[in-house]
């Protein structure tokens, strides 16, 4: 079974990479990563791919859109949702 982590990001360059390495240490490290980027105007994008995340670009029409875009985006059996500020406990997956 593959797990597929989607994050919308509008300019969160400066705390994406605490994001995206808490999703490292996990005790059951996603499949993939995948960073909606709703039209930043700053490096969110190229934060998120230097940090091996899939990035998919798309307007800035909301939270909800961006999910929506993720989810279509996303090629695991499983995908749970997250947010460029959040850092997820280690469990996070597993549980």
């Amino acid at each position: 079974m593959t797990i597929s982590v989607v994050i919308p990001a509008y300019n969160e360059e400066k705390i994406l990479p605490e994001t995206l390495d808490a999703l490292r240490r996990l005790s059951r490290i996603p499949d993939e990563v995948v960073v909606i980027d709703g039209g930043s105007t700053d490096k969110t994008a190229e934060v998120a791919k230097s940090h091996g995340a899939k990035v998919s670009t798309v307007a800035h029409r909301g939270i909800g859109f961006a999910r929506q875009k993720g989810l279509e985006s996303a090629t695991g059996d499983i995908v749970a949702f997250t947010d460029a500020d959040t850092i997820v406990p280690t469990d996070w997956l597993a549980e």
